[in-house]
């Protein structure tokens, strides 16, 4: 079973324009070599990398002014772990340490039973926490066991669900550059945010280095989200939804 980090590519932070000089030409009345071009200044709250190549996704050079950003995320129940007991053949798992919170993750999976998905987190293997530090030895240990015909128990849980834009000022930067409420945030310069509470959200971009690149991606989960708030809105739905918005929970504004 490999593991290899999981990464987001880090992105340029501004982009220039090169001037190019042209020699004057050489005649009995030389004309005056046209002045270099201008080199493009990258404006923090204007300049958006992205801009105009895909509308799904959103990236914006952030120098630290004030965005007006709020996120939420659902309240889910209590989330019952996955058991996967592996007994023959292969087990159908890559897994990957996630960069963030350098938590074990499945990366890759083949599985047959569709029980576990990219993204979901290690918990334990045979009764064993597993992290980043003890990961080398708990594979080690799970492929001696398989090897002489112990079952093996791999304990998962799904992830948690990513960070939404609640709500971007009418008229400021993130809505010019094109976010709104079906928006996630996916990364701070490079980190990914979907495995951070929305405190290390919020303590992760006072304390990132500015200039710096902050995702959005438009969301299955936001989209959702506002259909039900609409739903509920015009008395389409029953209490039970009503209480599951009533649950989300909005924690940042920066």
């Amino acid at each position: 079973m490999a593991t290899s980090p999981i990464t987001s590519p880090r992105m340029p932070l501004s982009r220039s324009n090169s001037p190019e000089l042209e020699g004057a030409p050489v005649a009995p009345a030389p004309a005056p070599a046209p002045a270099p071009a201008p080199r493009r200044e990258a404006n923090c709250s204007t300049f958006f990398l992205g801009d105009g190549d895909d509308p799904t996704h959103v990236e914006y050079n952030w120098c630290g002014e004030p965005l007006g950003l709020e996120l939420q995320r659902p309240r889910l129940k209590e989330l019952k772990p996955i058991m996967i007991l592996w007994r023959e053949g292969s087990v159908g798992i890559t897994f990957g340490i996630e960069q963030a919170t350098r938590k074990v993750v499945v990366k890759r999976t083949s599985r047959k039973e569709h029980d576990v998905a990219p993204g979901y987190i290690l918990l334990s293997v045979n009764g064993q926490s597993v992290w980043e530090r003890n990961f080398d030895f708990a594979m080690r240990e799970l492929k001696i066991g398989h090897e002489a015909g112990r079952t093996q128990s791999l304990e998962f849980i799904a992830p948690p669900p990513p960070p939404l834009v609640k709500a971007v000022p009418a008229n400021g930067v993130l809505e010019r550059a094109g976010v709104n409420s079906f928006f996630e945030l996916k990364s701070i310069n490079g980190i990914q945010t979907r495995y951070l509470s929305l405190e290390q959200i919020s303590t992760l971009m006072r304390q990132t280095i500015k200039p710096c690149v902050i995702c959005f991606a438009l969301s299955a989960e936001a989209q959702e989200l506002a259909n039900t708030k609409a739903a509920i809105t015009t008395g389409r739905v029953q209490t039970g939804a009503s209480l599951a918005v009533a649950a989300v929970f909005a924690a940042v504004c920066i």
